[in-house]
């Protein structure tokens, strides 16, 4: 091959049968190398063609980069790789793309049984897949036409990030959701940085947005489960409902809906394991192990951890009555028939808990609350509340934090001493054991013939000094957690509140 020199300097053509094809020659910056690369095909040279194939050049060089990203397997090439050059915009769409990707290889590898046309098929598996492209719908819509998404990298400073948080991004967006977008983009910059796609510091760790972290503070006590067990219930059986005709003189006719199991055993299976929607939602029959009174549980939250928590008498029953009519690879809650039947041959789970359940929540609970209001939204009931609601009561009735944090399937004991909001709550000083018949699969938590240990002199000044830092001195509750510590563990946590 033959290439003549434009009087561009870097740029050369070679001839053939179809024309000419346009070349760009260029030393690296990051490996040094001289290299070569296809540019533009035309039939002929002159200065027109010329101009757009240097036109394009960095739209090629860039695209050639990005392919490169996405498709390499080896950790060498990192080496030869920099994209300070390119925009927000495109390194996001770098970022995005193998993030996805990635997930989508770790579902495969975790659903490897499972043929390819049921794997795109599976309800839940679309879901966790959806729930990936949200981040990049979050981004399309607040940041990739603003002047932050289209500009290069390297010309980002911290100036230009205030300025647009303040001035470009929409204004009626929460605290909440601002910091959201800046932590996304700065873990999207940290990681091209781990793999030495980009050099320099990360400009979006110096953007501090405070977390608008709340609390929620709605508990649910023993009687108001019960009585939103009882109306989920309801919904065992077939329902009429009287339909008026909205402008029409025409009488209201009755609809009749069939049953609807799943919204009961939702929050059933809630109540007795105290799990998270996800981990509801995919519970199977070959979970429940009757033989041994166990039901195996999947913490999605952290990378699908697998643990057990006890069944009591009652739940087994009721689980012998309700698993003769599934298969052992069955998920207990799936879509159903318009008439309320099983789809049969079809095994997929729901991918969210059924609407009706938060309908009759928010009849029983949520009357009067402005969800506007950040406050009032705090003491909304929901199906997280449900979680909430049984660690709380269990740590009334005197269980052990420890326990409730095993029951929570929690990393640390500082999640589950945050997880707990005792504070509004009235407590006598000798707390009796919680004999509620709702809580009776928890019986083997409890600690009945727990007496309180004697408090060294030392221990009850490490504790009196960490409450006193932690502002708690009265909360009879944070006292009673930290007497389960011994003296070198309440040391480090009076350290770490200094």
């Amino acid at each position: 091959m033959k290439l003549i020199k434009t009087k561009i300097s870097g740029y050369y053509y070679c001839e053939n049968k179809n024309g000419i094809t346009y070349y760009y020659s260029y030393k690296d910056k990051v490996s040094k190398l001289s290299k070569r690369k296809k540019i533009y095909k035309c039939k002929e040279h002159n200065n027109t063609n010329l101009k757009y194939a240097i036109d394009i050049t960095e739209e090629v060089l860039k695209s050639d980069t990005i392919k490169t990203l996405l498709n390499e397997n080896n950790s060498n090439v990192n080496e030869e790789l920099n994209i300070d050059n390119f925009t927000l915009n495109e390194i996001q769409a770098i970022y995005a793309e193998k993030y996805y990707n990635r997930k989508y290889r770790e579902l495969k590898e975790l659903h490897a049984g499972m043929s390819e046309e049921d794997f795109n098929n599976d309800a839940t598996i679309k879901k966790k897949l959806n729930q990936i492209k949200r981040y990049q719908l979050s981004y399309n819509k607040n940041v990739s036409n603003s002047s932050i998404g289209k500009m290069k990298y390297k010309d980002i400073t911290k100036r230009k990030v205030s300025n647009w948080l303040e001035t470009e991004l929409n204004k009626n967006i929460s605290t909440k959701t601002k910091y959201t977008i800046v932590a996304f983009l700065r873990a999207t910059i940290n990681s091209m940085k781990r793999n030495d796609y980009i050099v320099g510091d990360n400009v979006f760790e110096k953007i501090n947005i405070q977390n608008d972290r709340r609390q929620r503070t709605r508990v649910l006590s023993p009687e108001e489960l019960e009585l939103l067990l009882k109306e989920c219930k309801k919904y065992n059986k077939p329902r009429t409902e009287l339909i008026y005709r909205k402008d029409s003189k025409k009488p209201p006719y009755k609809r009749v809906y069939p049953p609807n199991y799943a919204i009961y055993t939702s929050v059933y299976l809630a109540v007795i394991t105290a799990a998270r929607a996800g981990t509801i939602l995919t519970i199977k029959k070959k979970d429940i192990d009757l033989k041994n009174g166990t039901i195996t549980l999947i913490n999605h939250k952290a990378n699908n951890r697998v643990y057990k928590i006890p069944l009591n008498e009652s739940a087994i029953k009721w689980f012998e009555k309700k698993l003769k009519f599934y298969e052992d690879n069955d998920y207990l809650l799936q879509p159903r028939t318009n008439e309320g039947k099983k789809r049969i041959g079809k095994n997929n789970a729901l991918t969210f808990i059924p609407r009706q359940v938060y309908e009759i929540m928010n009849e029983l609970f949520n009357k009067g609350i402005n969800r506007n209001i950040n406050l009032e939204r705090d003491n909304m009931v929901n199906f997280h509340t449900l979680r909430r609601s049984i660690a709380t009561n269990l740590a009334l009735s005197g269980v052990s934090i420890y326990k409730i944090k095993k029951l929570l399937d929690h990393s640390n004991i500082d999640i589950t001493e945050k997880y707990l909001n005792l504070g509004h709550l009235d407590y006598k000083e000798n707390l009796t054991i919680f004999h509620n018949e709702l809580f009776k699969n928890f019986e083997t938590l409890l600690d009945k013939k727990e007496e309180r240990p004697i408090i060294s002199d030392l221990k009850q000044k490490l504790i009196k000094s960490i409450l006193a830092i932690s502002g708690t001195e009265e909360d009879e509750m944070a006292k009673l957690v930290l007497e389960t510590l011994n003296e070198d563990e309440l040391k480090k946590k009076l350290l770490e509140k200094i």
